[in-house]
């Protein structure tokens, strides 16, 4: 794999035999943004979760958007945060493929 210098990779274990590895990338695909792959193996029960999450930030607005990678059907959540004259106002959604259903 090749992992070029606009990226940082991220390696941790646990005493659970639990690693977790990140694959990050900010500020180089747009100013304000970040995007982090995370995929945590568990040896014990060979399960390998992963993530993909995104967040993106400028003067007056705050966003997200998240996804759990996972075959069964993802979740994506989207979040949302604006202040304009000092006052803030947010919104959450999720959508979660798996059940066809809309979570606010």
């Amino acid at each position: 794999a090749v992992v070029s210098t606009q990226s940082t990779g991220k390696e941790k274990w646990c005493s659970g035999n639990v690693t977790k590895t990140n694959l990050i990338v900010e500020d180089k695909l747009a100013k304000g943004l970040k995007v982090d792959l995370e995929v945590v193996v568990n040896s014990g029960t060979g399960k390998k979760p992963a993530l993909a999450k995104t967040a993106y930030k400028t003067d007056g607005f705050n966003g997200t958007f998240d996804t759990n990678i996972d075959l069964a059907g993802p979740t994506l959540v989207a979040t949302a945060v604006t202040e304009y004259n000092g006052i803030q106002g947010g919104a959450e959604v999720g959508f979660d493929t798996e059940k066809s259903s809309v979570f606010v």
